[in-house]
């Protein structure tokens, strides 16, 4: 049996890992399930953090998109080996600078300064304010987002060969991240309150 991975009928932080897979060519299931069914396997304790994606393979089940994609990277050879240490740390460098934007976003996504309790619930007693909202969203797009993008820009110029990917031709599960992430930023779609960013504003983001 192939592989299965569940997440959402959505893209969120289980594309990087769908894009690897259907990049390589390897076969994997790809289950979409509800928000009613993720709490119905909370309730059910089906998943052991309390959260998807979850991934299934050789009849074991695994949970946390970050260790789901180097396992699955390591499947499509889109991480590469020890055998290539340097490699292997622009790739491992570059998922810490996706993880730093997406950590920008947990507040917005939640209205709320900490994420869903173990309930799936949004704790009332730190909910933000419409002011509190509206100042993280300003910080965010005016400040901290700039910033972070800047870093993956600078980071991705300087790649091996002159790129596109941050080890040259090869595409990596990095960088498949990173385009997961551009192209919510690109429309929109990635967070309330948070604008657009010109596809011309980071050229070799644009590139991958």
């Amino acid at each position: 049996m192939p592989p299965r991975l569940t997440y959402l009928d959505l893209k969120g932080i289980a594309e990087p890992i769908r894009l690897a897979f259907w990049i390589s060519g390897v076969e994997f299931e790809d289950v979409r399930v509800s928000y009613d069914e993720v709490k119905a396997m909370r309730a059910a304790k089906a998943m052991l953090f309390g959260q998807v994606p979850i991934f299934e393979f050789d009849g074991e089940t695994y949970s946390q998109s970050a260790a789901i994609l180097r396992h699955v990277g390591r499947m499509t050879k889109m991480l590469p080996g020890f055998d290539d240490s340097h490699a292997l740390m622009r790739v491992e460098m570059l998922l810490e600078g996706v993880r730093d934007v997406m950590s920008l976003f947990q507040a917005i996504w939640y209205d709320n300064v900490l994420p869903r309790a173990p309930d799936g619930e949004r704790p009332i007693e730190t909910m933000l304010t419409p002011e509190q909202l509206a100042a993280t969203q300003r910080l965010v797009n005016d400040v901290y987002l700039p910033y972070r993008l800047d870093q993956i820009e600078t980071m991705l110029a300087s790649s091996v060969g002159g790129g596109p990917f941050v080890n040259g031709a090869d595409a990596s599960v990095a960088d498949v991240s990173v385009y997961a992430l551009m192209d919510g930023l690109y429309n929109g779609s990635y967070a309330k309150g948070v604008r657009k960013i010109s596809r011309d504003a980071y050229p070799c983001i644009r590139r991958l």
